[in-house]
């Protein structure tokens, strides 16, 4: 089975790219993160959905 979900490392190792690629992507708004919270409080962690890496890396508008 594969992942849904990826942490920054996690997406770089995965797509073959570097963690500051995918730090920039987010930080440019090319990359959508999750919003994790646990009990309601947000968890200070970048996560990011494969959908969302597989458009990117397609260079897909989002919908």
């Amino acid at each position: 089975m594969s992942k849904q979900v990826y942490s920054v490392k996690e997406a770089a190792e995965a797509f073959g790219v570097s963690r500051d690629v995918i730090t920039r992507a987010i930080n440019a708004g090319d990359l959508e993160t999750l919003d994790p919270r646990v009990h309601g409080k947000p968890v200070s962690v970048r996560l990011v959905a494969a959908d969302e890496l597989w458009r990117w890396m397609r260079n897909e508008p989002r919908s």
